[in-house]
């Protein structure tokens, strides 16, 4: 059985994960939810993550014990649809959107992708060809309301058996018919159970969101990553006709009054983080620093903070025997920066690529005694020569590398790893980095792929292991020591 999630009694705002605590996000539609979960996913094993996402994947009569598997739940669910399923109180979180820009990126968005609404024929294919103020105007199309509202509906609603209310709901929920979901009571609800989540942001305040939910939880801070599924070719709402734009705001009313305490409630958080953080781990320069602190120093003082979680993570771990070698696949949970969601490939099975920028990074704790070597798999580069720029470096400090090629495709890496890296600190962490020249559009080799996300490598596993005393990895030795 999982438990509940360890909050600091010092600061309530950390949050501590362990393996027997469940992590719910609910991801409201058009609100960032699909970079911050990739993001959010690497946290996670990939068996630990639970495969339903869209309301409709959701199977009718769920079976709770099936659920008991999972530690992670991502996706358009309802609040109250999943806390019956689950037992014991998950870790919640979410991210909100202003809600006139998130009904226009809604509104757009299914425009733009046939199938996702459904219904009947005539008014899907009406609602595919006509104008926003047609849209919200007409009072045939009363998926309107919940466009609109569909923040504080997520959140808000009472009990039900249903994940996700439907896209075909062409008739508009009438709440005062309901004495349970009516406006008022959904939107008090709504907020009742946003003050009681671990971790919320804004969309508008992206990364400052992710600077809060690395605090939270005690991540690493993103400094790169992808914006995903952003709706193209759109309007904004200051380029919005004006009687437009007031018809959207009343079918937003209730979204708005979320927002605005949700916005709140987000800056007195976020202002308690940057309070803690200085006080913790301020060196004299921070401390003239302007306020709100430039994002740089905000990363510092979040390494820092991910730094002193790690040793309280692997103080707790103590009695454990320690790892004698690493063996590791994107199949498991990593700490790290700079990398695509995961892909699975028939052959080669799970792997990342990186990007999009030239760096990506992962963090591994060695317990071992003594040199290490390290060797990792390469399915491929963006191009050939994208992967021959490719060099290692391990806590800032540049490893050399011999190759070759792997008989099950790609290339294998080998570096030499000494245990001056690691040695005398508070926590035996090693951070490896491997840069390229540059990365590239996936399509740069075939321009016919639709894909454009820019990558570098392929990589696959990474094993580290002690250094044999047979004199293997002799030359690598020496050129450390050169």
């Amino acid at each position: 059985m999982f438990a509940e999630p360890m909050q600091s009694a010092v600061n309530p705002l950390e949050c501590e994960l362990g393996a027997q605590n469940q992590l719910v996000y609910l991801h409201i539609p058009k609100t960032g939810g699909m970079t911050l979960n990739a993001l959010i996913e690497q946290h996670f094993a990939v068996k630990e993550i639970c495969p339903f996402y869209r309301g409709d994947e959701w199977p009718a009569n769920l079976d709770p014990a099936t659920l008991q598997r999972y530690r992670y739940f991502r996706g358009h669910v309802a609040y109250a649809y999943l806390q019956p399923l689950l037992g014991q109180k998950p870790c919640y979180m979410t991210l909100l959107r202003h809600p006139v820009e998130r009904f226009l990126s809604h509104f757009y968005y299914w425009q733009q992708r046939p199938g996702i609404v459904k219904g009947p024929a005539p008014l899907v294919e009406r609602f595919h060809s006509m104008s926003l103020d047609d849209f919200v105007n007409c009072s045939t199309f009363a998926i309107k309301y919940n466009m609109g509202s569909i923040q504080t509906r997520q959140l808000g609603r009472a009990q039900h058996s249903q994940p996700q209310e439907p896209a075909s709901e062409w008739v508009r929920v009438q709440c005062a018919n309901d004495p349970e979901n009516t406006s008022t009571l959904m939107l008090e609800r709504a907020k009742c159970r946003l003050s009681q989540l671990a971790f919320w942001g804004l969309t508008e305040r992206f990364q400052d969101g992710l600077f809060l939910l690395s605090y939270t939880f005690g991540w690493r801070p993103p400094r790169i990553y992808s914006y995903l599924n952003a709706t193209a070719n759109r309007l904004h709402r200051e380029q919005i006709a004006p009687h437009i734009l007031a018809e959207i705001e009343k079918l937003c009313e209730t979204d708005t009054a979320l927002y605005q305490y949700a916005r709140q409630g987000f800056e007195a958080r976020f202002q308690q983080m940057s309070e803690v953080l200085l006080h913790r781990y301020s060196r004299r320069a921070h401390l003239r620093l302007p306020k709100p602190l430039p994002a740089e120093a905000l990363f510092e003082l979040l390494e820092q903070h991910y730094i002193h979680r790690q040793a309280i993570r692997h103080k707790l771990s103590q009695p454990a025997p320690p790892n004698q070698s690493v063996y590791f696949t994107f199949e498991q949970a990593f700490s790290g920066d700079g990398w695509h969601a995961r892909k699975y490939h028939s052959q080669h099975g799970v792997f990342c690529w990186s990007g999009p920028g030239a760096e990506a990074s992962l963090d591994f704790i060695i317990e071992a005694e003594g040199d290490q070597v390290i060797q990792f798999r390469v399915l491929a580069g963006v191009t050939p020569e994208v992967l021959g720029s490719l060099v290692l470096s391990a806590n800032g400090r540049p490893i050399p590398l011999l190759k070759k090629p792997h008989p099950g495709g790609g290339i294998l890496f080998h570096g030499y790893l000494p245990q001056s890296l690691w040695a005398g600190r508070e926590v035996p962490l090693v951070c490896l980095t491997f840069q390229v020249a540059q990365t590239l559009p996936a399509n740069v080799m075939n321009p016919e792929l639709q894909d454009i996300s820019k990558r570098g490598i392929a990589l696959k596993l990474i094993e580290i292991k002690p250094a044999a005393n047979d004199g293997t990895f002799s030359p690598l030795a020496s050129a450390w020591r050169r």
